[in-house]
């Protein structure tokens, strides 16, 4: 037993005192949580009410493709009952034990992490407490079938499943907000590219989750990204100056491996074909600028066939233009026959395909009679001018703003996602298209917004620093 205990305690990074303390923290707030939940239990009433405010809001958006995707998949059991055992660890098994690997392994990170958790729950705290809603599971009338119960056998009645589901805690999903931070914390602290993807793909994957159980809406899951970013920021700005040699954001630099020489092995293969792909693409006529001629033909193909309603070709050709506009700029540095000229070509073409496919999908919401959607395009448009005029102005002011949300990788797999799953793209009976283009208009506001507030810090910084410079200047003379 003491050898056990000694073997423990020499695992521990900071000792038994400071383990204690972190469980301490995290049993606190678990306890806070439990009790407002009890709040939110006696609120039926009203979280059923809530419940069809958030059916109606979907509804009239055009966004409420929920029952449809869980329909899709439904006939797929072994799905389902996938989905359900998810469902029923990633809240808890899956978050404690990434939580308690951080702790243990990434100690350096951990802190940070544990003040994002602690914040975003009592974010989801005062949700649960003003405006408790029930899930879609609440609502068979609108063709939601409760997965867990009928697939799985767990009585969300029952007392062992109470530990792990508030019955009326849909607004905001914190499955979807512990999935957020727990993925973007693993992709930036594994140090293997398979458990970087894997961490990459879980909020994803966990999305998938919520809906097609009928535990969430997607609005839940917007709000719940939305907690997990502001816990963030929370992190970041407010609580991590208090402490900030404990709390402030670090990462360990990865150690060398203990198989030096495969690894050498392995580094000298890659330079190698990377190598001999440069010598020979130099060798070519190709040129970045036909590169980018390739890109605006696919986004021009992309934004005809949506004009003729072929959404899935459509989603495939805009992914394959984006590609190429991805690809011009590595292929033009890889090289070396770039030109200042192509960089604009470069730049300006990308405005103009992201532009000319969401004025033909504006069309199609138009004719549809959706206005709301339409004008959420020419919102979007704008965004994403701006995304892309704020950081050039802020570049000629010498400052770099790379920062923000939506940067064009992420606006391009927002719509990608929107054109091959929307109503007669023949892949379900359900409409992404409206919703990806309401995230990305909401994204790109949050992102010209960020970008303006780096841009004030910086140039107040350096406005600060030449100020002092003036100052010893003339105490000089």
């Amino acid at each position: 037993m003491s050898r056990a205990f000694s073997a423990v305690t020499a695992r521990l990074p900071k000792g038994w005192g400071d383990a204690g303390r972190q469980i301490g923290i995290l049993v606190g707030v678990d306890v806070a949580y439990e009790m407002v939940r009890g709040i939110a239990d006696s609120q039926r009433a009203d979280a059923i009410t809530h419940g069809a405010q958030v059916i109606n809001f979907e509804q009239t958006t055009h966004t409420f493709f929920e029952p449809s995707l869980q329909a899709f998949f439904l006939p797929a059991h072994w799905l389902i009952d996938f989905a359900d055992q998810v469902y029923l660890n990633a809240q808890f098994s899956v978050a404690l034990g990434f939580l308690v690997w951080l702790y243990l392994f990434r100690n350096e990170s951990y802190y940070f992490v544990r003040n994002m958790f602690v914040v975003s729950m009592g974010l989801a705290l005062i949700g649960y407490t003003l405006y408790p809603t029930a899930p879609p599971r609440m609502f068979p009338q609108h063709g939601f079938l409760d997965t867990i119960t009928d697939f799985s056998g767990v009585n969300h009645d029952s007392t062992l499943a109470k530990i792990f589901i508030n019955p009326y805690a849909a607004v905001p999903s914190m499955h979807c907000a512990f999935a957020l931070m727990i993925g973007g914390t693993g992709v930036m602290v594994c140090r293997r590219w398979f458990s970087k993807t894997f961490w990459a793909a879980w909020p994803v994957l966990v999305l998938w989750v919520v809906i097609v159980t009928a535990n969430h809406y997607w609005v839940d899951a917007a709000l719940g990204w939305m907690v997990a970013v502001t816990a963030a920021v929370v992190a970041h700005r407010l609580l991590a100056p208090a402490r900030p040699e404990a709390w402030s954001w670090r990462v360990e630099a990865p150690r060398a491996p203990g198989g030096r020489r495969n690894g050498r092995a392995a580094s000298r293969n890659g330079q190698e074909l990377r190598s001999y792909a440069r010598e020979r693409l130099i060798e070519s006529r190709l040129t970045p600028n036909a590169i980018s001629m390739i890109g605006l033909a696919g986004n021009l193909i992309a934004a005809a066939l949506v004009t003729q309603r072929l959404f899935f070709l459509a989603g495939v050709a805009f992914v394959l233009g984006s590609v190429m506009d991805t690809l011009d700029g590595r292929y033009s540095r890889m090289s070396g026959k770039g030109t200042l000229f192509g960089a604009f070509l470069d730049s300006t073409l990308d405005r103009i395909e992201e532009g000319i496919v969401l004025a033909t999908v504006a069309g199609y919401f138009a004719a549809r009679g959706e206005e709301f959607a339409a004008a959420m395009c020419v919102v979007a448009v704008l965004g994403s001018l701006m995304v892309s005029y704020t950081r050039a102005r802020a570049e000629a002011l010498g400052v770099e703003c790379k920062v923000g949300l939506a940067t064009r990788p992420v606006r391009v797999v927002l719509l990608s996602i929107g054109l091959i799953f929307a109503k007669g793209a023949g892949i379900g009976d359900f409409e992404l298209l409206a919703p990806s283009i309401y995230a990305i208009a909401a994204l790109t506001a949050v992102t010209v917004f960020q970008r303006v507030w780096h841009v004030r810090n910086e140039l107040s910084g350096a406005n600060m620093a030449g100020a002092q410079s003036d100052g010893g200047e003339e105490d000089d003379l």
